[in-house]
């Protein structure tokens, strides 16, 4: 409910603070339904850093706490930037955006809802966190595992969401996130403060984490116009991602694209400096 007095209100800042708030509240999303499709189409690429790419960091991790981790002979190192062999950027997020107007959402495709129902697993795992990224849909089950010998915590922080779970020796509780965030949040351990997570969730499907190799691939988007957006720890938006030796994404690391009915948008291989994903 907007205060009487706004309307009341000579002020022209007033009134047009109250104006944009009733248009505002009278505006729904516009989901698209599945039969209203006229197809489906998929999205692929792969992302490659360029330049040398500097050993891992050791992190900090105390005396007392490395008697009871397990060592897998790799020390507990920075997982914040991960790059294969062959130049891949693993954990880059590929989701798609929508700017603070747009009112359209997307249909989902039937697949979506069979793999909706299947439970995501984030494990503490030698005191780390196992996966590194994760993607969850809104009201999609989650289940915080605990296969250490001592205990740990999953403390949620996203923009929108924000859960914490204790979890004993051996433990596991399952939750759901019920609100869909713009870009990815963290689930860190309070107790072990090197542990980190990413989780991004979202009410559409329509988002990917690169491999261990950079690929990555969306399937069944909706035949139409629709923007996609890149992010990763280190950088934030990929900005200065460059495809055929060009940057061509938008401030925010958005680009458009035309999906096509049966059709694969096949985006190769987009290059981003060291540079670009130095702490």
């Amino acid at each position: 409910m907007i205060p009487t007095q706004f309307f009341n209100s000579r002020h022209p800042l007033a009134l047009g603070l109250a104006l944009l708030v009733l248009a505002w509240s009278g505006t729904n999303l516009m989901a698209q339904e599945a039969d209203e499709v006229e197809g489906w189409g998929h999205l692929n690429g792969r992302i490659i850093v360029e330049g040398a790419v500097p050993e891992p960091a050791e992190l900090t991790v105390g005396t007392d706490d490395r008697a009871w981790c397990v060592n897998t002979g790799e020390g507990f190192l920075d997982r914040s930037l991960i790059v294969g062999s062959n130049g891949g950027l693993q954990d880059a997020y590929v989701m798609m955006y929508f700017g603070r107007s747009d009112r359209k959402r997307p249909a989902v495709h039937p697949s979506y809802e069979a793999l909706k129902q299947e439970m995501v697993v984030l494990n503490n795992e030698n005191c780390r966190f196992e996966p590194r990224a994760l993607f969850l849909r809104t009201g999609q089950t989650i289940e915080f595992q605990n296969s250490d010998a001592i205990g740990h915590n999953c403390h949620v922080v996203t923009f929108g969401n924000e859960e914490n779970c204790s979890l004993g020796a051996g433990q596991a509780v399952k939750v759901e996130l019920d609100t869909s965030d713009r870009v990815p949040g963290i689930v860190k351990c309070d107790i072990h403060p090197w542990m980190e997570a990413l989780l991004l969730v979202r009410d559409e499907p329509y988002a990917a984490i690169t491999d261990a190799e950079g690929n990555f691939r969306i399937e069944n988007i909706p035949a139409g116009e629709w923007t996609f957006q890149f992010w990763h720890k280190r950088s934030g938006f990929m900005k200065t991602l460059q495809r055929d030796g060009k940057p061509f994404l938008g401030r925010r690391g958005e680009f458009q694209v035309t999906i096509e009915p049966d059709g694969t948008v096949e985006l190769g291989e987009l290059l981003i400096s060291i540079d670009d994903l130095q702490e």
